[in-house]
């Protein structure tokens, strides 16, 4: 079975970090709608990437469990990983 990376931390504190992140993601959402209305050219395109860096960011590395994989990389390119098949 694939070990959880929140699997020690109580239902409590992962729905506060769930909190956090919906709201740095509301934030840099309403931050986007700003710079696109505010800003032109290339500044606007600027923020707009950095924006979307930074919610992609947020999203892979709570959602997604990125830092499991990368721990793992070497076994995944060997073919040694195990796999968890439900």
């Amino acid at each position: 079975m694939a070990a959880d990376s929140h699997a020690g931390e109580s239902q409590g504190t992962q729905n506060k970090r769930g909190l956090i992140v919906l709201v740095i993601l509301a934030v840099l959402t309403v931050a986007e709608f700003f710079a696109a209305i505010w800003f032109e050219d290339a500044l606007q395109l600027i923020l707009l990437g950095i924006s979307a860096v930074l919610k992609a960011l947020a999203i892979a590395h709570y959602f997604m469990h990125w830092r499991q994989i990368l721990d793992h990389i070497g076994d995944i390119a060997a073919g040694d990983a195990e796999v968890d098949e439900d």
